[in-house]
């Protein structure tokens, strides 16, 4: 179900849009609604043309924007790293449960996340090849993540570029306009400018106001929602989203430090740290603020991979953390579950994660056997089915319990409320 307050406002407002056959306004409820750009809308309102309006619909495009991102992750590693990395970082993004939880909603940042990733591999590959067509695909992608979610799909690319460059002593005058800064400009304006204009003039200034002070600046400043506490809250979310392949972080992070004067490696490197950083100062904090940050985390991490398999060396340590998670997680759940009142009488569905355990024993013992690329298969393919078994089985069981689904058994559907 559209369950999440999230999905249902963003899900109600396309079909409203779609409704009334409107392209500028958006509307919950039938009154304005300025927390986001339209991009997500109008995907939205193509799916429910083809598909009609249903919650598969709602989140149909999500899950392409999901599968895009990880094409485009293997296509950067594979091209600018190597094959095995780029298999690994597509690897860490599938196994990745947070990573699947966000591209299964019906919410602006599935497309944010995937053009965020686009304009980036996009300018890199312009940087490292000076072909046009990537230029002009950075630029691009660009203008799609402002009409996703605002400003901060400039500003976050060009704090990362500005510090790439400077880190690579090619912050110059000459190198800025080869990238064509002012046509790219241009571009992204012919994009994106109509719409926010008619927005404006539409609303009397309302929306503009709004989605750019209170949705972006006053979130950025200080805690909206009660979504706020410390800087370590972001790192901590982004090493639990990329659970497991995040668990060898500290060697990942270790060996892109060795390697930093490759640039694949540096650029990747720099992306990821920018973007934790960035939301760790916001004063509103949430878990998928900094996913924009998992496909290039997913590129250090499979570099890493691709490195110990060809050097048939692997740090233990993370295998067995990931084994005891293993263990921890079915338990764990079945012992929520069956205390939760509501949910007591299935506490069963916590075997969805009894996989991670059995692939964790055998990952052990294929490390034991110095079998490392058969390890670290085993213990993603042990996520990668859970994350099946948990999105085809066991949320849709606990998802029968929640109270709007418990409520509308209740209600007369076909009166005129």
């Amino acid at each position: 179900m559209l369950y999440s307050l999230d999905e249902a406002k963003n899900a109600e407002a396309a079909r409203e849009m779609l409704e009334q056959g409107e392209w500028v306004v958006p509307t919950f409820n039938y009154e304005l609604r300025t927390d986001k750009p339209p991009a997500h809308y109008y995907f939205m309102m193509l799916s429910y043309s083809i598909f009609g309006v249903n919650e598969w619909a709602a989140r149909f495009f999500s899950a392409i924007m999901g599968s895009a991102t990880i094409l485009l992750t293997f296509w950067f590693g594979a091209r600018y790293f190597n094959r095995q990395t780029g298999v690994w970082a597509a690897m860490a993004l599938l196994a990745s449960l947070h990573f699947n939880i966000q591209f299964h909603m019906s919410v602006p940042d599935p497309y944010l996340i995937c053009f965020f990733t686009a304009s980036l591999f996009f300018f890199y590959a312009f940087w490292n090849e000076q072909k046009s067509k990537f230029l002009w695909a950075f630029y691009l992608f660009m203008a799609l993540g402002v009409m996703s979610k605002g400003p901060v799909a400039i500003a976050l690319p060009g704090l990362a570029i500005l510090l790439f460059l400077i880190f690579t002593k090619n912050l110059s005058l000459k190198k800025i306009l080869s990238f064509k800064p002012f046509h790219g400009l241009l571009f992204i304006l012919i994009i994106c400018l109509p719409w926010y204009l008619a927005v404006h003039f539409q609303t009397d200034g309302q929306w503009t106001q709004e989605f750019f002070f209170k949705h972006n600046l006053n979130r950025y400043a200080a805690p909206m929602e009660g979504h706020g506490g410390i800087f370590l809250i972001t790192p901590m979310i982004v090493l639990v989203g990329m659970l497991p392949a995040s668990a060898f972080f500290i060697q990942s992070f270790k060996l892109a430090w060795q390697r930093r004067k490759e640039p694949a490696i540096l650029f990747v490197s720099i992306v990821t740290l920018t973007v934790v950083v960035f939301f760790s100062t916001s004063g509103t904090k949430l878990p998928n603020y900094t996913m924009p940050s998992y496909p290039f985390f997913a590129l250090i991490l499979g570099y890493y991979f691709s490195q110990a398999i060809s050097k048939n060396q692997l740090n233990k340590i993370a295998p067995i953390f990931l084994t005891v998670l293993g263990f921890a997680l079915p338990i764990g759940g079945y012992v929520v579950l069956q205390g939760d009142k509501y949910l007591s009488h299935i506490p069963f569905v916590a075997a969805a994660f009894i996989p991670l355990a059995l692939g964790g024993i055998l990952s052990l013992v294929y490390l034991k056997d110095q079998r490392i690329q058969r390890s670290l298969i085993t213990i993603t393919l042990s996520w990668i089915i859970t994350a099946c078994l948990f999105f085809g089985w066991a949320y849709p069981l606990i998802d029968q319990e929640n109270p709007v689904a418990k409520t509308l058994t209740e209600l007369d559907l076909d009166k005129d409320f």
